[in-house]
């Protein structure tokens, strides 16, 4: 099982054991911010009359600290743990999750073409750069930027449409362009 406890938690395991502390007093001394490789510095060694016992140290810090004898709930080292590896293990899953759902949507996308489509009322020829699924050799279906707006800009072929394509020399770049509806 030790195997498994992280490094920042086995120091807790091994400071329990070397200075017979309850898992309530390990919870506190946490809590307290504690560092578990200098519990043996406030031990009392039976030379230092003036001091406290750890674990009686541990207990009035704590009632001084957060006003009260105990934590409301005690958890072992080896529960948090458990509880730390589940949600570690919660957290890969949702990322595996997350990563197949982006990947099946740039999938997607991926199969979608950059076209271009006039726009109409601009007073000279403007073609709007949008993004198409291919339906056949020529015919695409015209899908929607992100910032679509048709109070802003008329396009020939609003999204959803079905159209026709030609292939056309713009500036040195050859352009998907549509150029007629289909039904």
């Amino acid at each position: 099982m030790s195997k498994k406890i992280p490094p920042e938690l086995q120091v807790w395991i091994e400071a329990r054991n070397r200075y017979r502390l309850t898992h309530a007093q390990v919870q506190m001394a946490r809590e307290l911010g504690m560092n578990p490789k200098k519990l043996g510095g406030l031990n009392n060694h039976k030379q230092e009359p003036w001091k406290l016992p750890l674990a009686e140290f541990i207990e009035d810090l704590y009632l001084k600290r957060f006003g009260k004898a105990t934590p409301d709930e005690v958890v072992t080292i080896e529960e948090k743990a458990k509880r730390l590896a589940a949600k570690k293990a919660a957290n890969k899953k949702a990322r595996e999750a997350s990563l197949q759902q982006r990947s099946a949507q740039m999938g997607a996308s991926a199969q979608a073409i950059e076209i271009f489509i006039p726009l109409l009322k601009e007073g000279t020829d403007v073609l709007r750069p949008t993004q198409g699924l291919p339906l056949g050799s020529d015919e695409v279906q015209v899908l929607a930027t992100p910032d679509y707006d048709p109070t802003v800009e008329e396009w020939e072929f609003p999204p959803g449409s079905k159209v026709r394509c030609e292939e056309e020399n713009r500036g040195g770049r050859v352009l998907l362009v549509a150029r007629e509806r289909i039904a």
